[in-house]
């Protein structure tokens, strides 16, 4: 499929349907991922609106911040998608394999720690060799063939915060996808102490600790809350279970 045939492909994508979706191109599964998002609430558009307006001072379109940290990524020795096609409005990615969530789903508590701990530490390599995620959440870390691969690394994070606040959101994203699948902390400590002792974890326990009077309040609630409460809190309990070493 040549560019024009992936143009009339991407214009006839209903406007509602979701922003990334996976086509056959010569027998070869792709990912086409446009450049607009579709927002679920007003909230949701004016951060992104913000991040736009920061990046738009270097003309850096999400679809750039994409190539460019695909880019940085391999560059590293990372397993990050091949760009296929890019455009001003969308870029066509190689499949790098399921994600670890859809994996997760479905697995024996064995293959879940194993797939936590080794999620886990590639994040950490990719931070001892410089580099960050930007919303490292397990929907966004595959298991490739030959390892564990970095999906949706459009995140502009890096446009506003030190290089160590931003390792330290990978870690609490990292943290905070885990406790979906179990609210009691375990498997969010499991993969914390697989990452290992740094100072992004340091900065990450000394985070989490300043609330701890609000995680002792909410935890005996903790069935009783939203879904989301309900993860942030087993997060906050992996993280005091893991220690800050």
């Amino acid at each position: 499929m040549d560019g024009p045939d992936l143009d009339r492909l991407v214009a006839a994508h209903p406007d509602n349907a979701q922003r990334v979706f996976a086509a056959d191109i010569g027998g070869r599964r792709v990912f086409i991922k446009q450049g607009d998002k579709n927002f679920p609430n007003r909230i949701a558009k004016t951060i992104s609106e913000f991040g736009a307006r920061l990046r738009g001072r270097s003309g850096i379109t999400p679809i750039d911040q994409e190539a460019n940290r695909i880019q940085a990524l391999a560059a590293l020795g990372f397993i990050v998608p091949d760009i296929l096609r890019k455009t001003d409005t969308y870029v066509v990615l190689s499949d790098i394999g399921p994600n670890i969530e859809f994996l997760i789903t479905s697995a024996s508590p064995a293959e879940r720690e194993r797939l936590l701990r080794e999620a886990a530490m590639t994040l950490r390599r990719l931070h001892d060799a410089g580099g960050w995620h930007g919303a490292a959440v397990l929907r966004n870390l595959t298991q490739a063939p030959t390892g564990i691969g970095f999906i949706d690394l459009e995140n502009a994070i890096e446009v506003w915060t030190p290089l160590r606040i931003r390792q330290v959101w990978d870690l609490w994203c990292l943290g905070h996808s885990t406790a979906l699948f179990d609210h009691t902390g375990m498997l969010t400590a499991v993969a914390i102490e697989a990452y290992g002792a740094n100072p992004a974890r340091t900065l990450l326990w000394g985070g989490t600790a300043v609330f701890v009077g609000s995680y002792l309040t909410l935890k005996p609630f903790q069935p009783l809350k939203k879904r989301e409460l309900r993860q942030t809190i087993g997060c906050m309990g992996g993280i005091f279970q893991a220690g800050r070493h």
